[in-house]
């Protein structure tokens, strides 16, 4: 009876997911070129409900000329998983952490104040208890949702916008943020854009490809091509000069260059990236109006991910905006 009681327990929480899945609340936009999928954020019933990632932007979908770009990547499924997300994810560093002691709130910009544990360091896998969701507000346009997250608290306080948006007669998608500090302490934070694609639903392998606008090198300026072996590629990509290029199928691993290096801190114009999988015959290209401040790439079997990160700072009346371009396109 027991094994038995086991397996009905087991299907009935598949059940309750899948539910879930199918409740959370989301929208679909499009301009006649794109047509996009967006999850709603949302306390109780929100598809994405973990501490990691700003809750607003999930693109479980985007189909362009029949191919699609972004899909689920991951294995299961978890509404408090901090990685059960899709799409052009954004992940702020914690603000306010190493000053809170155990059991007070710091800050994590896109998600609300959070709890701090007992350990010194924030753990990006770990989920914390939110503590203060602040208020939120939705825009939903034809082509555009517009997402408005406020926190007020004693320290920390802000009014954050972000808009994406699909390019009326253009096959690109914008995501456009606002964030002003509406509080008294100046807040600073870095932001790296996760960019979890899965094109066609195409496993990572060869075909695939990330091109950037300078060679990747190590801290030291030495070209990463000359060693890959120290990048955590692996042998599953090679580097040449500016390009990843995929030469073997990831199976149950991960391939990465954490950090890459070869940008100018203080040009725009080097955050420009194209990822490609020949394959499909589709790319994307990704560019900001912010320079990349720190530059990861990282892969799993499903999807694959160039993580450029950009500075966020605003002392207290201050805004901060930032824009981020993809264009898509056929090869």
């Amino acid at each position: 009876m027991k094994n038995r009681e086991r397996i009905v327990l087991f299907f009935g929480l598949l059940t309750t997911l899948g539910w879930a899945q199918q409740q959370a609340p989301k929208v679909e936009i499009h301009n006649g070129d794109i047509s996009a999928t967006l999850y709603l954020p949302d306390k109780d019933m929100g598809y994405y409900r973990a501490s990691r990632f700003d809750w607003a932007g999930i693109i479980p979908k985007l189909e362009y000329k029949g191919h699609t770009y972004f899909g689920k990547w991951f294995q299961g499924y978890d509404p408090l998983s901090h990685d059960a997300i899709m799409g052009p994810v954004e992940d702020f560093k914690a603000v306010g952490l190493e000053d809170a002691a155990a059991g007070e709130a710091f800050l994590k910009i896109g998600v609300g104040l959070l709890k701090k544990d007992d350990g010194d360091k924030h753990s990006f896998s770990k989920t914390y208890d939110i503590i203060d969701h602040g208020k939120r507000k939705v825009k939903v346009r034809t082509n555009a949702v517009t997402f408005l997250h406020e926190i007020t608290s004693d320290k920390y306080s802000y009014s954050y916008e972000k808009k994406v948006k699909l390019t009326k007669g253009k096959p690109q998608l914008v995501l456009q943020h606002r964030f002003k500090n509406t509080g008294k302490l100046p807040i600073e934070s870095l932001v790296n854009n996760h960019n979890f694609f899965v094109m066609d639903n195409l496993s990572i392998g060869p075909g695939y490809s990330v091109t950037f606008p300078f060679t990747l090198t190590d801290k030291d300026g030495v070209p990463y091509a000359a060693s890959p072996e120290e990048t955590g590629l692996k042998d599953y990509a090679k580097i040449e000069g500016n390009k990843v290029v995929f030469t073997k199928a990831l199976i149950d691993d991960f391939a990465q260059i954490r950090p890459a290096f070869g940008y100018d801190p203080n040009d725009p114009k080097d955050y420009d990236i194209r990822l490609e999988n020949r394959k499909a015959g589709i790319g994307v290209q990704i560019t900001c109006d912010q320079p990349i401040s720190s530059l990861a790439v990282w892969s799993a079997p499903q999807t694959i991910c160039p993580q450029p990160y950009i500075n966020v700072k605003a002392n207290p009346g201050e805004v901060y905006t930032w824009t981020i371009t993809y264009t898509f396109y056929t090869l």
